[in-house]
């Protein structure tokens, strides 16, 4: 099933029976829906951490950073890689402020 911005417009100004009213424009409706969207999403991987999981793996061999792909969202966990073996150890999580 698919669902265009326009028909979702348009569902919003029925249920707020505003069908025929530009009170709210087109641009504000669609920044509200794309918000909604968007605060949905954190929603579902806030709840089921897997759901929308992949996986990426590199490797950093000089220096402290890594590049990420421009469609990362959310990290996850890291692992290290122990001795150049498929020996692998999680890092433990750590709050920002440490």
């Amino acid at each position: 099933m698919s669902i265009t911005l326009s028909s979702l417009r348009t569902s919003v100004r029925q249920r707020a029976d505003m069908e025929f009213s530009q009170f709210v424009t087109d641009t504000e409706l669609d920044s509200y829906i794309n918000n909604s969207y968007k605060e949905l999403y954190d929603l579902v991987t806030s709840r089921f951490e897997d759901y929308y999981s992949s996986q990426l793996l590199f490797t950093v061999s000089s220096g402290s950073t890594q590049s990420l792909p421009t469609d990362f969202y959310k990290l996850r966990g890291i692992d290290k890689m122990l001795g150049g073996t498929d020996n692998f150890e999680p890092l433990t999580k750590w709050n920002f402020g440490e």
